[in-house]
């Protein structure tokens, strides 16, 4: 959830539900940032675990699933994994999509989400984001989907070039085997 910027981006018709696992960082969202306050949108927020939450909550489905949880030092892998795959497309709607915040220093997480656009038949794109001024922060983006509307609707100079590994190194991640040593950039 962060701050919740995600929220000034809604409208009134629009409903987000924020995963957060980190109690404090809800209480900073709402102490120190209007962003959620001043949302037009249904917002809820549940503490946890998001997969765990997803798994729990079978009833709700989503447009859209946004997993923005790797650009510390720590990895949570059980968030990339075929298993959790498997869950986020369960929960998304059939037109659903499915986007990863991948911007990390020191690991390059392309190749799992590669694997897993294979594996799941999924179209990837990746979207670049460097800011307006030198002092921004810039961030890179996964998209996985099969909604054609929505591909169709992408601009082709919105999108970043997209390193293509060959299959030997596409990196299928699972709940019980995953390694993030060959995913170190150096």
């Amino acid at each position: 959830m962060g701050a919740g910027v995600l929220a000034r981006f809604a409208d009134q018709q629009d409903s987000i539900h924020f995963f957060e696992l980190n109690p404090a960082v809800v209480e900073m969202a709402k102490r120190y940032f209007s962003y959620l306050e001043n949302s037009k949108a249904k917002l809820t927020v549940s503490l946890g675990d998001g997969r765990i939450a997803l798994k729990n909550n079978a009833d709700e489905v989503f447009d859209v699933l946004i997993i923005d949880a790797f650009s510390s030092d720590v990895i949570p892998a059980h968030l990339l994994t075929q298993e959790a795959m498997s869950l986020y497309w369960q929960r998304l709607n059939e037109n659903g999509v499915l986007i990863v915040h991948i911007s990390n220093n020191h690991i390059d997480l392309l190749p799992v989400l590669q694997a897993h656009s294979q594996h799941f038949n999924k179209a990837m794109l990746k979207f670049s984001y460097q800011g307006h001024s030198p002092s921004d922060i810039g961030s890179d983006w996964v998209v996985l989907t099969d909604n054609q509307a929505f591909l169709n609707r992408v601009s082709i100079s919105d999108l970043s070039p997209i390193k293509r590994y060959p299959f030997s190194e596409l990196t299928m991640w699972t709940d019980s085997k995953h390694s993030l040593l060959p995913l170190l950039k150096f």
